[in-house]
């Protein structure tokens, strides 16, 4: 696992700060948008890591992690009450 608040060098963001990126873009997209409802199809680590910040419980731990399979599927349900999301469901198998 990478420290998710490491900057590489080839593009000098980390990967905390584009999960901010995302919320920031998601929160913009829903608050200009009628009827509140938007699907959303991304890379899963996106997503996941958004899901982990927001309920970090929701996480499983690195030994978890680093024992699991690469592909990945499952689905999210984000709730957005003007101002903050939330995890109304998670749902991914393989843990990533």
């Amino acid at each position: 696992m990478i420290d998710p608040d490491w900057v590489p060098p080839q593009v000098n963001v980390s990967f905390n700060q584009h999960i901010s990126i995302f919320q920031s873009k998601i929160k913009e997209i829903c608050q200009n948008t009628s009827p509140k409802i938007i699907l959303i199809s991304s890379h899963g680590g996106i997503i996941r890591n958004l899901v982990y910040s927001l309920n970090p419980q929701l996480r499983p731990s690195d030994n978890v992690i680093f024992d699991s399979k690469i592909h990945e599927a499952g689905y999210t349900i984000l709730n957005f009450d003007g101002q903050n999301f939330t995890v109304d469901q998670f749902d991914v198998h393989d843990h990533l």
